[in-house]
């Protein structure tokens, strides 16, 4: 599966790289399918793709609902992969997945769900999910509870970085 619009990397503890990839927006000759999804290169293969060497070592997850974003957890060993379509009943979605097991048989379920078009994530130290949306503001998902709370910009604040927690 060629890469269309590759759109987010990361890394996990092993050195394999994952790329997030729209799957629209290039124009291949012969045409090859756009599918959204996941890409998965094995550490030791990286070096033969970027030599333009043949590689077996790519695995690939369809991820129907177009991935915007993922990022590795060193604290569980997941990949988490967040979903820039705000449309249907996954739009907007945070899903979890092992990355020893990478590629799953199939997407798993979302953590959560609805959220709106999302466009990054990262963590905090102690392990809350941090999701940025297209609205402009951030979502913070707490999972020792599995709870959302929104980060919304307040414009009257004096310094832009200060936020205030509002539940979804």
């Amino acid at each position: 599966h060629p890469l269309m619009a590759p759109c987010a990397v990361a890394c996990d503890s092993r050195g394999n790289l994952y790329i997030a990839d729209a799957g629209a927006g290039a124009s291949l000759i012969p045409p090859a399918p756009r599918k959204p999804g996941v890409a998965r290169i094995d550490h030791a293969a990286i070096d033969s793709l970027a030599s333009r060497m043949a590689t077996t070592a790519v695995r690939w997850l369809s991820v129907p609902r177009v991935p915007a974003a993922l990022s590795y957890h060193p604290g569980d060993g997941n990949l988490y992969i967040v979903t820039r379509d705000g449309h249907g009943p996954e739009g907007g979605a945070v899903h979890r997945m092992s990355a020893e097991q990478f590629p799953p048989t199939e997407l798993p379920p979302p953590l959560f769900a609805d959220l709106g078009p999302l466009l990054g994530v990262t963590f905090t130290p102690s392990g809350t999910i941090i999701v940025s949306r297209a609205s402009g503001d951030l979502v913070a998902v707490r999972m020792s509870d599995l709870h959302a709370m929104s980060l919304a910009p307040d414009h009257s604040l004096g310094r832009p970085a200060e936020v205030k927690l509002l539940p979804l």
